[in-house]
């Protein structure tokens, strides 16, 4: 069975569904100051992101009976909805 932390895939669903209100904002022209917050807390997300992968880097070293639960739920985080998008819009500008 593939086991995560839970905490992780709450946070994973919290950020898909920040994701999806903004393209469902994107694609009903949605207030511009609604799409701008939504944009900062994706961007907040990012960064929230990061901190977490290193966390759970740091677990997997330190707790060797977990280790499959850290390793994939840095592997969920790496799907998640601010790190897809960033490496698109990184494909798209290159």
């Amino acid at each position: 069975m593939y086991k995560v932390n839970k905490i992780v895939l709450i946070y994973f669903c919290m950020s898909w569904l920040i994701g999806l209100i903004i393209l469902l904002a994107i694609f009903a022209n949605a207030i511009e100051e609604v799409f701008n917050f939504f944009v900062f807390i994706s961007s907040i997300n990012i960064i929230i992101n990061m901190i977490l992968m290193l966390i759970l880097f740091v677990f997997y070293h330190l707790f060797p009976e977990n280790k499959i639960e850290f390793k994939n739920s840095v592997v969920l985080l790496i799907f998640n909805f601010p790190i897809l998008s960033l490496l698109y819009f990184l494909i798209l500008t290159i």
